[in-house]
């Protein structure tokens, strides 16, 4: 079967490569049935870039209210107004 292992996420002690793998194999698993949006908070992070189902739904802030930065809020209207124009075009 192709589904991960769940070890990694009951392993508190499981290196950060473990939950990399799993994370990459829970991504591509879901990406043929589902669309997926990703929100990183601090550093760049590709794992989470890449399990997006394209990278314009892959989103990140730094938190640091930096004026060209976007915040939550406008992060997730974003993705809302992704999700409706979909929704329409369907």
């Amino acid at each position: 079967s192709t589904r991960p292992s769940t070890g990694a996420i009951t392993n508190p002690t499981a290196s950060a490569g473990t939950y990399n793998t799993w994370m990459a194999q829970l991504c591509n698993l879901a990406k043929p049935n589902y669309t997926i949006y990703t929100v990183t908070m601090g550093a760049e992070n590709t794992h989470m870039t890449n399990c997006a189902s394209q990278p314009s739904f892959a989103f990140r802030t730094s938190m640091s209210n930096n004026p060209g930065e976007p915040g939550m809020d406008d992060i997730f209207r974003s993705i809302s107004e992704q999700i409706t124009a979909l929704r329409l075009s369907l």
